[in-house]
């Protein structure tokens, strides 16, 4: 009998260690236990607000998706523009041979929207899932939700909101990581090569000038016709914005370092988590 009892002494205290060093595992916000929410658990309804504020924010996702939905469709245009009439929107000939550019140009842009049918395809399986943490991590599922419900973009916003400062990091590491493929080699190379493009325009624009330098005046300079006069705004924004991207790029890899260590673990599914809980 007490060989017995101590045989089972010794297997309770062996499960309660191991118990103990399989709660000890990991970082703690992976041993609390919160349920997957989903739409069909959600009276979203009760989120609804409709002060100016948030109408003011609500605007800006159709900006969004409209700025998105002309930026494909300038994509198409530049490559019509390039494989069909074989020439330059720009009055500057690259500096890289335009048989090179041209090609290069083409295939970013077909990888650009590859990259979006890859998009649409992870979207769909995300809504099928009716997971609202998926959803507030998918960019396109955002859009989608929103626009179907303003209720749901307003709980989206209250979530947003309700962001602590400790965890605002990891969410900008998240969502600047999401897009370094598009933005390297979707848009990298072509806007490389309009960067140099425009640096040279810009050179033979500016003119010396009671010891400094200034824009020149003559709108010739800057293109023979308007078309080429808009594509000269339009690539200068765009390689801009691709330059800003990459800054914030750099920034969120050197961020990602401290923000691993804090999480240890899959930044995404601590950003699920973050969202299940609020």
């Amino acid at each position: 009998m007490a060989g017995h009892a101590a045989k089972r002494a010794s297997r309770l205290i062996q499960e309660r260690t191991n118990d103990f060093i399989q709660r000890q595992k990991g970082p703690k916000w992976k041993r609390e236990l919160v349920p997957d929410h989903k739409w069909d658990y959600i009276d979203v309804e009760e989120f609804r607000k409709k002060s100016c504020y948030n109408v003011l924010r609500y605007m800006f996702v159709y900006l969004g998706i409209i700025i998105s939905t002309l930026a494909y469709f300038a994509d198409l245009w530049t490559a019509g523009i390039l494989l069909i009439f074989n020439t330059w929107s720009l009055s500057e000939e690259p500096k890289i041979p335009f048989d090179i550019s041209k090609w290069i140009f083409v295939a970013c842009i077909i990888l650009s929207f590859l990259f979006l049918g890859w998009d649409v395809y992870k979207c769909r399986a995300v809504i099928a899932t009716r997971d609202i943490s998926l959803g507030v991590t998918n960019v396109m599922a955002y859009r989608y939700y929103s626009v179907k419900d303003y209720a749901k973009f307003c709980l989206f916003r209250k979530i947003n909101d309700s962001r602590k400062t400790s965890d605002m990091c990891a969410f900008f590491v998240f969502y600047t990581l999401k897009g370094w493929k598009k933005l390297l080699f979707a848009q990298g190379p072509r806007q490389i090569i309009a960067g140099i493009t425009l640096a040279a325009m810009l050179q033979t624009a500016w003119t010396a000038k009671n010891g400094g330098f200034e824009l020149n005046n003559d709108w010739d300079a800057y293109g023979k016709n308007w078309q080429q006069r808009v594509a000269l705004i339009s690539m200068s924004f765009t390689c801009i914005l691709w330059c800003l991207s990459m800054l914030e790029l750099i920034a969120a890899i050197i961020l990602y370092i401290p923000v691993f260590c804090q999480i240890q673990g899959n930044l995404k599914e601590y950003c699920c988590h973050k969202i299940d809980k609020r």
